[in-house]
C-alpha cells in the first residue's frame, strides 16, 4: 500500500527481500515465488547488462575504481553479467544447483565487498540486500528438487503458478514501457531513462536532489515530471533520455506550475516573482 501511493518507495531491494522473505516460511506459493524472483533478478539482470553498451563504457573502470585499464574494466564487466545469467539459468537445471548456491553466496558476498568501505564505499542502501542474497541463494536453491521450477511448481495452486509466471516474465515488458526499470531488475546496466533538471546555467541530474535520501528516485518518466513539477521553477526544463530501442528517445518538458499553487492575491503574486529572479 505505501508503494502504491508513494511510487518513489518502489526501490529494487525492497521488493526483492519482500519476495525472499515468502521463502522463509513454510508456505508452499512463497516458496515457489522467492524462487521465481531469483530466476528472475539474476537472468535479466545480466541480460540488461550485456545489452547495454554504456555498461561497458562506464561500470567496469568505476567498479574497478578506476585502477586498471579498459581492458580489465570491460572484463570485468562482462564476467560479472555473465555471471548473473549463469545463475538464473542454473537454477532451473538440477544438476547446477549445487554450482548456483556456491555461486550465488561468492558473488554477492563480492559485491557487498566491493560495494562497502572496503572498496567504493558507495549506496549503503543495498549493502543488506547483498548480504541476504548472498544467505537466501543457498538456503533456497540447496533444497530444491526437480526440473524448472520443480515440485513446488507442480504442487502449487493456480494462482501460485501464475503469479510466479508474472514474475518470471515481466521483465519483458521493459523495452515496451510496460513495466518500470526497477520491477524489470535493470539494476546498474546504464540503460535506464535519465532525467537532468536544467536552466540556461545548469544541467543536474534529478538524483542530485534526491541524494540526502540515500536512494536514487526510480527511474521512470510519470516520476521524473512527478518530482521537477514539484522542484522545477519558471525558466527551467526537465530533460530526459532513455535508451531503450523501441520507446527511448530525448524528451524535453518545460515547468509549469501547479494549478493549487498559483498565488491567491497579487501580493503573493509579486512575492513570487521576486524570488524566481533570484
Amino acid at each position: 500500500t505505501a508503494m502504491l501511493f508513494d511510487q518513489t518507495r518502489i526501490q529494487p531491494q525492497i521488493v526483492s527481500m519482500l519476495m525472499l522473505s515468502l521463502g522463509t516460511i513454510s508456505w508452499r506459493p512463497g516458496v515457489l515465488a522467492a524462487r521465481a524472483s531469483l530466476v528472475s533478478l539474476w537472468l535479466f539482470a545480466g541480460l540488461h547488462k550485456l545489452l547495454s553498451p554504456d555498461y561497458f563504457e562506464f561500470f567496469g573502470p568505476w567498479l574497478l575504481g578506476d585502477r586498471w585499464n579498459n581492458a580489465a574494466g570491460v572484463t570485468v564487466a562482462g564476467g560479472l553479467a555473465l555471471s548473473e545469467v549463469s545463475l538464473g539459468v542454473g537454477c532451473l537445471i538440477p544438476q547446477t544447483r549445487g554450482l548456483v548456491a556456491a555461486g550465488a553466496a561468492i558473488l554477492h558476498a563480492a559485491a557487498f565487498g566491493l560495494l562497502s568501505p572496503l572498496w567504493l564505499n558507495w549506496n549503503s542502501a543495498v549493502w543488506p540486500w547483498n548480504v541476504a542474497l548472498a544467505c537466501a541463494g543457498p538456503a533456497l536453491i540447496a533444497s530444491w528438487r526437480g526440473r524448472a521450477l520443480g515440485s513446488c511448481w507442480t504442487a502449487a495452486p493456480r494462482w501460485a503458478r501464475g503469479w510466479a509466471a508474472s514474475l518470471l516474465l515481466m521483465p519483458l515488458g521493459y523495452h515496451l514501457g510496460l513495466v518500470d526499470a526497477y520491477l524489470a531488475a535493470c539494476l546498474y546496466a546504464a540503460n535506464a531513462p535519465r532525467g537532468f533538471i536544467c536552466s540556461p546555467f545548469e544541467r543536474r541530474p534529478l538524483n542530485e536532489f534526491y541524494g540526502p535520501l540515500n536512494v536514487t528516485l526510480p527511474p521512470a518518466h510519470r516520476l521524473f515530471r512527478e518530482f521537477f513539477q514539484r522542484v522545477g521553477r519558471p525558466g527551467t526544463w526537465l530533460e530526459v533520455e532513455d535508451p531503450r530501442w523501441l520507446v527511448g528517445g530525448s524528451r524535453k518538458i518545460r515547468w509549469k506550475p501547479l494549478p493549487s499553487a498559483e498565488p491567491s492575491s497579487p501580493h503573493q503574486r509579486n512575492d513570487q516573482s521576486h524570488d524566481s529572479t533570484r
